[in-house]
This record gives structure tokens, sequence and C-alpha cells, in this order.
């Protein structure tokens, strides 16, 4: 791919992003970044600015309702540093919304930045050593190929200025990281010593997924027992999946015990508390009455959605793994875990994943890696990567005519 045409590209769409995350917020539209749901959590940012600890760390939403105990506070937590700077003497006269709007898009544009720089790292593992110079060079083709579908896509064009999508992608960029990390030092000398650090670092990470949100959490175990399988020893497989299973398992009892702690604290009773998780359990997987939830129209949105949020970066991903069909079927295992990732939300909280489109986002390292893979697999394959700025630029096109500059007016 022609590098500087390349730079051209990143540079237009990532200033594209930053004007929509001045711009927006006019559309109340789940599909336009969702304005509404943007300004609850900057409200519960300026009541943790404002209050401290008051509400025992559960943000608080307008108009002044009483703490939301139903989700973990990580995206509120992160805005209220951008809260807390906004006030600061030189920045006092910036909105509020576009002031927290900006700064959560440069989070999510610097954690999608450092989650490609993992896939790649990843891609590389996958591929192996054999024939480097050519393989590293494919490698960084295809990455810059997949940022251009990154950056073109509605998940970036149009939620960059969503808190709960900038935490998610910071996340992924953490998440991405512990997974590289044990694909590269799963081939080297005291590869045990280094699974040790491995699951460390797996724990942490399912550890913060829990707190931004929840909805993360699954995805990250995925990966977590992907990476665990994939890479190292093969005769240790079924004691690297046992011991890992067994500290996410933990891990996940702490960070509940935590979650569950900071609720008694407000609600003041085991009993509230528990009615509390059953009632929210219900509703989020749609059995609960009047959720508004329909499996069948859950089932028609998915799609929709997905090539919504993604566009070309899932029919690409979809087209480089018939052409490679080898590749895949050797790595069948990863790519069906990692893919499993991405919709495992929509099963386990239907309910959560019908009314929010964008908790899709947990598919979106899921296409980039198996793009990525598709693309560095061969020189024959790669060349087809040429069509790919031209798709990024109808991509981007397509989202501002149709739907972002009307929504602007």
């Amino acid at each position: 791919m022609n590098s500087r045409r390349s730079l051209i590209l990143t540079y237009v769409f990532v200033s594209l992003a930053f004007l929509w995350s001045l711009l927006w917020g006019k559309s109340a539209d789940h599909r336009l970044g969702d304005a509404s749901l943007t300004r609850w959590y900057h409200h519960a940012a300026e009541y943790f600015a404002d209050h401290g600890l008051q509400s025992y760390g559960l943000p608080v939403y307008p108009p002044d309702q009483p703490p939301y105990t139903h989700i973990t506070p990580g995206p509120d937590w992160i805005q209220t540093i951008y809260a807390a700077l906004h006030r600061l003497a030189p920045f006092r006269d910036f909105p509020v919304f576009r002031w927290n709007s900006i700064l959560t898009a440069i989070a999510t544009l610097a954690g999608m930045f450092a989650a490609l720089a993992m896939l790649a790292r990843i891609t590389s593992a996958v591929i192996g050593e054999a024939n480097g110079m050519e393989n590293a060079r494919r490698i960084d083709s295809a990455r810059k190929a997949v940022t251009l579908l990154f950056l073109s896509s509605a998940m970036i064009q149009v939620f960059s200025p969503h808190p709960h999508c900038s935490a998610v992608m910071l996340l992924d960029a953490f998440s991405l990281f512990c997974v590289a990390w044990w694909a590269e030092h799963a081939t080297r000398k005291y590869a045990e010593r280094s699974w040790l650090k491995a699951q460390g670092l797996f724990a942490t990470a399912v550890f913060i997924a829990f707190w931004m949100g929840l909805s993360p959490t699954p995805a990250v175990m995925l990966w977590s027992l992907a990476a665990a399988y994939r890479f190292g020893d093969t005769s240790l497989r079924g004691r690297r999946l046992l011991s890992l299973s067994l500290v996410i398992a933990a891990v996940l009892a702490f960070a509940v015990a935590l979650k569950l702690y900071q609720n008694y604290l407000y609600l003041g009773s085991i009993d509230a508390v528990l009615k509390d998780v059953a009632d929210i359990l219900k509703t989020r997987q749609g059995v609960a009455e009047n959720t508004e939830y329909s499996v069948l129209l859950h089932l028609a949105k998915i799609p929709w959605r997905v090539f919504y949020l993604f566009g070309a970066l899932g029919f690409f991903a979809l087209g480089f793994a018939l052409k490679t069909p080898a590749l895949f079927k050797k790595e069948r295992v990863l790519v069906s875990m990692i893919l499993a990732a991405g919709l495992i939300w929509q099963l386990l909280m239907r309910q959560h994943g019908f009314h929010h489109l964008y908790f899709l986002q947990t598919l979106f390292m899921p296409l980039g890696l198996t793009l990525m893979l598709g693309l560095s697999s061969s020189e024959a394959v790669s060349r087809i990567a040429r069509w790919i700025p031209a798709a990024a630029m109808l991509q981007a096109a397509l989202l501002w005519s149709v739907a972002l500059i009307p929504s602007l007016r």
C-alpha cells in the first residue's frame, strides 16, 4: 500500500473524527452517537468532580436521579478526569459537552492506534518467524490498511466521542497488549515463568473490564483464553487453560464482591442488594416484563448494526477469510474464539445489546485481527489491499453525506 496516500488518508479521517466530536450533539439518535446517553456520563462526571464519593462512587444521572447501581462506573470515572481538567482556569469557558467530547475522542483514537499496534504483534506471532523481513513488510502494509478501515468506520467517525466506547477502546489496547506479550514470550526461554506474569496481566485486564461497564468482560475473558490456547507449548495447553480459568474465576469473584459491597453501602441492606441484582438480571436478559425486547428483531438488528458500525471492515474480513482457507482452517480455534468474544454480550445480556447498538464494539478488534491475518498471509492476497483506500474513502463519504452532515444542521 502506498505509504504517502495511507498517511494522508489517516490525517483526513482523524481530522473528520475530531470535527464530529466538536460539532455533534444535535441528534439524540443511537445511530448518531447517542448524544443523550453521553450527556448522562458527563453529568455523572460533573457530580463526581463536585461531590467526590458522596454517592459511594456510583454515577448520578440527570435529572438528579438516585445513584445508579446497575452498571460498573469505569467510563464515568474516566470522564471525571476530563471534568476535573475543565475546572482549570484556561478551560472553564469551553462548553462542557464539547470539552468532554473532544478529550474523549482523543482517548478513543489513542486507544485505537495502540490496539492496532498490538494486533500487528499478535499477527506476527501467529504467522511465525519464517521469511521474517517479508512477513514484516506484509504485516506493516496490513496494519495501514486496517487502520484506514477502522478510522473510516462509524465506530470511530460516529462513536469516538461516546464515553463508553472510548473506555472500551482503551481497555482493548491493554487487553490486546496482554495477548501480544504472552504470544511473544510463549516461545522464549523460561516460558513457564512468563506464563505466571501473563496470568497476572490477563487477570488485571479482566478486572478492569468488569469495571468498564461490565459489557467487555466476557470478550476480554475469551481473548485471554484464546491466547492461552494458541500460544505456548501445546503439551501444556490444558494446564494453562485450567490455571487461567481458575485465576479469572477468582478475579471475577473479587470484582463482583466489590461491586456488591459498593451497592450495599448505598442501598443499606443485603436484601435490597440481592433484589436489585435480580431485577437488573431479569431486565438485561430480556425476561422481565415490559423490557421491550424481541428475539426476532434483535436477530435482524445485529447484521444491520455490523454493517453500519464496521462497514467495509466486515466485508474485507469475510473476503480474506474465504480467500485464505488454509490459514483460517489452521487457526480456526483462535479465530472462532475471538469472533465469539465479539458477539457474546448479545447473547448473555440480550436486552442490553438490543437497546444499545454500540455494544457490538466488542466485534471491532476480532474483525481487525481476522483481516490483518488474511492480508498478511501471502503476497498474492495482500495485493487486493490496493482497493482498501478507495473503500475507506467511499465509506467515510457515505457516512458524512448521508447521516453526519445532515444531523449537524
